[in-house]
């Protein structure tokens, strides 16, 4: 059989330079993107990243990133950055979104040299960096600039990966573990990395010795579990019957959803609401524990290791999808090599066989891929690139009550009251308790001469909500209203 002529044996500066080209050409037009949804609480308009200061560092560590404004976020590591970028550009978003790109840039370059770290062949590795910095799944925590955690925590994860499988040395146990830290105090997601170190030793075969490195690791994860609690107000523990009918009916159809979002990323919005259950769920659970049993009578490493890879990296965001009840694509971006490495794979060995028509007719079908996928995220920042956009097109998807709540605040916020009351009246019929749709509401009907029902919106919700005070406003007057656009995780 005929072998590739000029075979790929290692990698140069050259193919890395090609990937953050890659990177750069598909993500570029999030640099014209201005603040969005999360960004004008966590960036915008929070003070505490204004100045560097021994106070203000200290409320990074020991305070949410929202101030109180939106979901609790214990991320240090992203106000720092926000700080240092605040120093370089002020408020011009330019700068944060170009920060967010090298990050994604880093991300992918690190990608390919896990790969190799694996046993890959270069070529398999370059094409897997390749697949992954043009992917527009994580396109959503691009247009946001505050959503850096992703792309950051994912590059420090894989650094701490790529030193847990260096030769033994104190030097390399340091590193893995000072990497670790920094993704778990950059984003909750590396809680998980622990079980991909294991993932990957069991994958390499690593001798037991190895694995003390784990006993540090959950050393440090106790120590931020313990910091996270002081300043994250936690759910009360779900019952045990809920998390056994998700994890045997939901789940598995959750984990065929990413691996088709991640196949064919079409249509990508904030906000997928969990699907609904289906009598069809023993075929999900049959598909998974089939296509296990298949790689361990096959004696398929890889598709094993992709099949953990995948479950590992979506299994800490069960946390937000139970009671929740959505999910989000960008949770995928940490969890594609599942997906990406066994297309790379496919590319690699119909590039090796190219001399055959078919194979080399399958391995000129990565460049229309990439390009496809490149083109997806120019797409995406036309449809979503400012705040309307983003709630607009997502409500063509999803019945999702914040993301409804945040377009009727946004249209208020541009002085478009009676386009905004149908929103913020649909969400206050669903959960007449939510404050900040509440008081938007109010204003809605106060700014349409409706004081009084406005007013009378607000008595309710004090009723209904013991969180919220009545504020002391004559039924006359528009009752006053401080506008937030929500936080999205």
């Amino acid at each position: 059989m005929p072998k590739n002529d000029f075979p790929l044996t290692h990698l140069t500066w050259r193919h890395y330079l090609a990937v953050a080209v890659l990177a750069f050409t598909a993500y570029a037009p999030t640099l014209k993107v201005g603040f969005l949804w999360d960004d004008h609480v966590i960036i915008e308009h929070n003070p505490w990243i204004r100045q560097w200061s021994r106070a203000n560092l200290r409320h990074d560590f020991f305070s949410d990133n929202t101030q109180g404004q939106g979901d609790d976020y214990y991320r240090p590591l992203q106000a720092v950055s926000h700080r240092v970028d605040y120093s370089l550009w002020g408020l011009n978003p330019v700068g944060y979104h170009l920060t967010d790109l090298l990050f994604h840039v880093v991300a992918g370059l690190l990608l390919v040299q896990f790969v190799l770290a694996l046993g890959f062949p270069p070529m398999t590795a370059l094409l897997t960096g390749c697949l992954f910095v043009v992917h527009p799944g994580g396109i959503e925590q691009f247009l946001t600039a505050s959503g850096r955690t992703t792309p950051l925590s994912y590059a420090l994860t894989l650094l701490c990966l790529l030193a847990a499988l260096q030769e033994e040395s104190l030097k390399m146990f340091v590193a893995a573990l000072a990497c670790f830290a920094g993704a778990l105090w950059t984003k909750e997601i590396a809680i998980i990395t622990p079980a991909l170190v294991v993932l990957v030793y069991l994958y390499k075969e690593m001798p037991l010795r190895r694995y003390f490195l784990l006993i540090p690791m959950v050393f440090l994860s106790i120590i931020y579990l313990g910091m996270r609690h002081r300043v994250v107000h936690l759910q009360g523990a779900f019952p045990l019957s809920l998390i056994v009918l998700f994890a045997v009916k939901v789940f598995p159809r959750i984990l065929w959803h990413y691996v088709q979002l991640i196949l064919w990323p079409w249509n990508l919005h904030s906000h997928h609401l969990l699907p609904h259950l289906s009598h069809a769920w023993p075929l999900y659970d049959l598909g998974w524990i089939g296509l296990v049993v298949f790689f361990l009578w096959r004696k398929n490493k890889t598709g094993l290791f992709c099949v953990a890879w995948l479950l590992l990296n979506i299994l800490p965001t069960t946390v937000a999808m139970i009671p929740g009840g959505f999910m989000l694509d960008h949770w995928s971006y940490q969890a594609n090599l599942a997906v990406l490495l066994p297309l790379a794979i496919f590319f690699t060995h119909q590039w090796d066989h190219h001399h055959e028509r078919i194979h080399g007719l399958l391995a000129l079908l990565f460049f229309p891929l990439i390009i496809f996928w490149a083109l997806l995220v120019h797409l995406n920042v036309e449809l979503r690139g400012t705040d309307e956009k983003l709630f607009r097109w997502a409500l063509h998807f999803t019945t999702s009550a914040p993301i409804t709540s945040n377009l009727g605040i946004i249209l208020l916020q541009s002085n478009r009251p009676f386009e905004a009351l149908a929103y913020l009246e649909e969400v206050h019929n669903r959960y007449p308790e939510d404050i900040n749709n509440g008081k938007a509401l109010a204003y809605a009907y106060a700014a349409l001469g409706q004081r009084k029902r406005g007013y009378a919106v607000l008595q309710d919700l004090a009723r209904r909500n013991p969180l919220y005070i009545l504020p002391p406003v004559a039924p006359d007057q528009p009752p006053p209203l401080n506008l937030q656009t929500g936080i999205h995780g």
